[in-house]
């Protein structure tokens, strides 16, 4: 290694050996931190969701997806509070939970946000507020 002015010189990787990288997360847990299990739940003679289950572990990216119909949106609503299931096995970190409405979901730690259409047109870049235009 040689010094220069602004100190020592910056040591070069032997290209052998592995160099640190950005930290990733580890390997998922084998408790998932949320897992939604054996779900049913109907509106009168329609049965929305049949034996639905769902497990997510920390540090991944989960998606829910299915056809019109298939029980999303119930599944979701569940796990906020807002539906009260016909049966389900609900665990967080690998603990039983019963949740009596959107409150005890937010207590939990359970938040969902909605996707919901936009209601105006988007603005164009130079009629936008604040941008001096």
């Amino acid at each position: 290694m040689t010094a220069g002015p602004d100190g020592p010189a910056p040591r070069r990787a032997d290209p052998g050996q592995a160099t640190p990288g950005p930290a990733t997360p580890g390997p998922a847990t084998a408790v998932p931190g949320l897992a939604l299990r054996s779900v049913t739940k109907s509106f009168g003679a329609v049965r929305a969701v049949i034996d639905g289950t769902i497990e997510l572990h920390a540090g991944g990216a989960h998606a829910l997806v299915g056809e019109n119909g298939a029980g999303k949106s119930t599944m979701v609503k569940i796990l906020a509070g807002v539906y009260r299931p016909d049966s389900v096995d609900l665990l967080i970190d690998g603990q039983p939970v019963t949740l009596h409405g959107p409150a005890a979901a937010q207590q939990a730690g359970l938040a969902v946000i909605y996707q919901e259409p936009c209601r105006r047109p988007p603005r164009p870049p130079t009629r936008t507020p604040g941008s001096g235009t």
